[in-house]
């Protein structure tokens, strides 16, 4: 097209330039004038334009088309993959030391299948060690149990020998000294074999068999000193209390109690030096209501703070030969009794043992 100098109608967006050509013309008027006139050549955009849509709108779709089918390709290896992981998980969360009977199976070749192997080979070995555990802690709560039985037996069987070394001496004063000493001496032999069969009952069922009924607790006291006898090592001495209320406790745990804690007291003093004292008395609980308190004191050469930390552990002892079960024994007994241990002891001014017991009537 020609286009006058001043025109701009060439400038079309949607054409683009693709040559111009100045060319001189005379333009008409009152006076003739030679003027330069543009030829332009253009060429049409639309198809080109309307090309690059069309490509614009393909990518589009072709982006838009594989977004969708990674989608679903990934959607579909993680369900692949997790659901046999969310099995393995699920079977991993029911195993439990009390329940080790879960089966992990698989017969992939893939890394799933390796790792639920794995977890049946361990589950295996925690079975196999499961029972061996359950084995050591049945023969350990059998020898513990056999420690305890040892322990009382022994307990019950001190009075029966003192009783015999009292006869081997009355029967070197002559036959009427055996025959009084006999006499005198029988109720503790009796006392004795009734305490041992009380133990061998409660023994059977594992535990002692509360009574129920209240207890004299001065009584329980007495008879337990009489039965220990002349112990050869010191002197014994008995302060009860006048008109002391029962207790609610079985008399023959009271008694164990008396002779762990008298024995222990006397295997702390010095060879036939020191004195134990066994004294009875009320105490007021508040809220818990009134009971009864026995005090073992002795002394003795007392403990240290690290020994008092652990003189009620199990088997700890620091006698040449013991158990270590005495105190253990006394600290359950009296909890079993729904009472109160305490201990004040300092080195080289002995012990003393309250022991706390509610009241029948609390």
């Amino acid at each position: 097209m020609t286009v006058p100098p001043d025109s701009a109608t060439w400038a079309d967006p949607a054409t683009q330039v693709v040559s111009t050509l100045t060319r001189p013309f005379v333009a008409e008027g009152d006076s003739a004038r030679l003027l330069a006139a543009r030829i332009v050549v253009t060429h049409s955009l639309a198809s080109l334009t309307a090309l690059r849509r069309g490509v614009a709108l393909s990518f589009l779709v072709a982006v838009v088309a594989t977004g969708a089918i990674a989608s679903l390709l990934a959607a579909w290896l993680s369900t692949r993959i997790s659901r046999p992981l969310t099995a393995l998980a699920a079977k991993t969360a029911e195993v439990d030391v009390d329940r080790l009977d879960v089966a992990f199976e698989s017969d992939r070749a893939d890394e799933i299948g390796t790792l639920t192997r794995l977890l049946g080979a361990m589950t295996e070995r925690l079975r196999a060690g499961a029972a061996r555990l359950r084995e050591a802690e049945r023969r350990l709560a059998v020898g513990d149990l056999a420690r305890q039985v040892n322990h009382d037996i022994k307990n019950g069987l001190i009075p029966i020998r003192n009783v015999f070394r009292h006869f081997a001496q009355a029967a070197g004063e002559g036959p009427d000294r055996l025959a009084a000493a006999f006499r005198e001496r029988q109720p503790t032999v009796e006392s004795s074999i009734s305490y041992l069969e009380s133990l061998a009952g409660n023994y059977a069922r594992l535990s002692p068999q509360p009574t129920g009924e209240p207890c004299d607790v001065n009584a329980v006291v007495r008879e337990t000193v009489s039965r220990l006898g002349d112990t050869g090592r010191a002197e014994v001495r008995v302060e009860l209390a006048d008109a002391l209320g029962p207790a609610r406790a079985d008399p023959l745990v009271v008694r164990r109690i008396l002779e762990n804690l008298i024995g222990n007291a006397l295997d702390s003093l010095a060879a036939g030096a020191g004195r134990v004292t066994v004294s009875t008395g009320p105490f007021d609980g508040g809220a818990s209501g009134s009971g009864v308190r026995i005090t073992v004191a002795d002394t003795g050469k007392g403990m240290t703070k690290e020994q008092l930390n652990r003189a009620f552990d199990d088997f700890y002892t620091t006698k040449p030969g013991g158990t270590g079960l005495g105190l253990s024994i006394v600290r359950r007994l009296v909890l079993d009794a729904s009472g109160a241990l305490r201990v004040e002891t300092q080195p080289g001014a002995g012990s003393r043992f309250f022991v706390d017991l509610p009241g029948a009537s609390a």
